[in-house]
């Protein structure tokens, strides 16, 4: 098996090989290369390689970091500060524009459109409801207004007596 051996600076690449001779006896059969040129050009093109190998992932981290700034989080960054803005009643053109989002986020859009038009029912009725009773609290009943010495709540109130013929 070929060894690599270093040598005063040099790379040498040793193989020992047993042969048994034609007469019968054994000799070594030795075979010795200086292998330095080759070792050093396998050791640069090895640093070259580890050298590309790091542009390329600095290249690609660059790139990579450019097209998730321009195609995720911008338009994640839009949604949200439209969503954001976005009044608690759901009128029609406070809807998020669909077509305008990305092709990701407009399920998204979809569902939050229809999540605020189904919203808009309750919310209206409960606005009228509000508006109902401030009106109810700005108006007070005849109930109300009764003089402190009149009828009490509840019991019928006495007819004023009728002068003349019945």
């Amino acid at each position: 098996m070929p060894v690599l051996q270093s040598r005063g600076g040099q790379e040498w690449l040793v193989s020992q090989v047993p042969l048994a001779l034609v007469d019968g006896s054994a000799a070594t059969l030795l075979v010795q290369q200086n292998v330095t040129a080759s070792v050093q050009q396998e050791r640069l093109a090895f640093w070259l390689l580890v050298v590309a190998a790091g542009v390329t992932s600095l290249f690609t981290n660059g790139l990579l970091r450019l097209v998730l700034q321009r195609g995720l989080v911008q338009p994640l960054q839009e949604f949200t500060n439209h969503l954001s803005a976005t009044q608690p009643s759901p009128l029609a053109w406070d809807q998020i524009p669909v077509a305008e989002q990305p092709e990701e986020l407009q399920p998204v859009a979809l569902a939050f459109n229809d999540l605020q038009q189904r919203l808009s029912v309750p919310w209206e009725r409960q606005r009228s409801f509000v508006d109902g009773v401030a009106h109810e609290l700005r108006t007070p009943g005849l109930e109300a207004t009764a003089p402190a010495g009149g009828p009490a709540h509840g019991q019928p109130r006495e007819q004023p007596a009728r002068s003349g013929p019945h």
